[in-house]
């Protein structure tokens, strides 16, 4: 239960930036991708990549489960068995991610990453005992906050377009996440602050 408690709270602050992050590239890929990184990454190749940077959003919620566990494993005094671990994610990353390549492209692949990272955040929540509470929290925390994401950019976007869509949808997720106060969310708060 601590565990699943540190992993959780740690991955609700995180996940909120996943979701601001993936609805603005979902609604202004392609503008931001010119603005930022100039003329040639501009209509269809900024637009390609804005909907990578979203295909790209299980990878980033399943990387911040293991940023989280994984020093609890050396906690808790099971770090020997992580090259266990790495040859697993290995044994099942090559073959997906060659599936992925030649079933969806660098979207296959994204999913690829995500599926394979996953397996190596299972196997650590296993070394620590700690599995099914841990993967219910982050699919509660991960469920809410793209709810929450997708109301607050997805409109916005498609009646204003991608700028204005963009400069509606920041706002409007952060009120929303103020305004739902989701559980999860305060307890995330409150528990990392009682650790400082």
């Amino acid at each position: 239960v601590r565990v699943a408690r540190h992993v959780d709270s740690s991955a609700w602050l995180a996940l909120i930036a996943v979701g601001g992050t993936a609805g603005l590239f979902a609604v202004a890929g392609e503008p931001l991708a010119d603005a930022v990184l100039g003329s040639a990454y501009g209509s269809g190749v900024g637009a390609e990549l804005g909907h990578f940077v979203v295909a790209l959003a299980p990878w980033m919620l399943v990387t911040v489960g293991i940023s989280a566990t994984f020093p609890l494993v050396f906690v808790a005094g099971r770090g020997g068995r992580l090259p266990l671990v790495a040859v697993l994610v290995l044994a099942v990353h090559l073959p997906l991610v060659w599936l992925g390549d030649t079933v969806a492209g660098v979207y296959g692949l994204a999913l690829a990453l995500a599926f394979s990272t996953g397996v190596g955040l299972v196997a650590m929540l296993a070394l620590l005992h700690a599995t099914a509470p841990t993967l219910r929290g982050l699919g509660i925390a991960s469920g809410t906050v793209g709810v929450i994401a997708a109301v607050a950019f997805l409109p916005a976007g498609l009646v204003l377009g991608p700028v204005p869509g963009a400069a509606i949808g920041i706002p409007a997720y952060v009120a929303l996440l103020l305004l739902a106060r989701p559980a999860g969310l305060r307890n995330a708060w409150h528990y990392l602050r009682s650790l400082s």
